[in-house]
């Protein structure tokens, strides 16, 4: 399930506790969503989001973790040290993946929330205590290092966001191969995210490091791109 940005968490991507799962929570400024012309049709502004957190944190160790020990602990996790240095462990409540490395740092993915991926980090902590006994665990430290979120623009029949012509336009901050890749990627100027926008109207938004940095380059972009709302040619 989506989970909007929202009130559940500060501007700045702050981390207090908070249930794993809920209704999608809207971004504060949403009820009044600036409407744009498209065609002659009034459009409102849509709410980007998130699908996926990427966060770091570190466990302080009293000793070197085992690596292989730990995934004969743990049945939801793999290991292949030849591959990787860090085991891989499945959580399901929060539903996410955490990379263990034997230094004790975590990368955790999946998330929906910031919440969620600090909730992961201490049920890594609260498992290690209890398969290795005699051991000090504790969380010395926890980032963010990127939100994901997408956002989905109203495209009606026969219309499409047109890509090329924004290209054209912008095209010192894009890059656009289509043979390579179907989407345009735009990197604005002083903007603390990259949008990646498709003919379709869907507009993946990566880069940010808190949710105030997709409120607001979402703000500049979706300003951007509704001029480019137009009939297929």
């Amino acid at each position: 399930m989506d989970v909007a940005i929202g009130c559940a968490q500060t501007a700045d991507g702050g981390v207090g506790p908070a249930p794993s799962d809920g209704p999608a929570v809207g971004v504060g400024s949403a009820a009044a969503s600036s409407p744009c012309i498209n065609n002659g049709e009034p459009q409102i502004k849509p709410l980007p989001f998130i699908h996926n957190i990427v966060a770091t944190a570190q466990i302080h160790t009293s000793a070197p973790l085992h690596l292989d020990r730990l995934k004969q602990i743990f049945r939801f996790s793999s290991f292949n040290r030849r591959k990787f240095a860090a085991v891989t462990l499945r959580l399901v409540r929060p539903n996410c993946t955490i990379l263990l490395f034997t230094s004790g740092k975590l990368v955790i993915t999946g998330s929906k929330s910031s919440s969620e991926a600090l909730l992961s980090a201490y049920r890594i902590r609260h498992l290690l205590r209890k398969a290795c006994t005699g051991q000090c665990f504790e969380i010395i430290g926890f980032e963010i290092q990127n939100v994901v979120s997408h956002c989905e623009l109203s495209i009606g029949e026969g219309e499409i966001l047109d890509i090329e012509a924004l290209y054209e336009r912008y095209h010192i901050y894009s890059t656009y191969q289509s043979h390579i890749f179907p989407g345009l990627i735009f990197r604005y100027p002083n903007l603390k995210v990259v949008a990646l926008m498709f003919f379709s109207g869907k507009v993946v938004l990566t880069g940010a490091k808190s949710l105030k940095d997709i409120d607001d380059g979402w703000d500049v972009i979706f300003t951007l791109l509704k001029p480019y709302v137009v009939k297929r040619q």
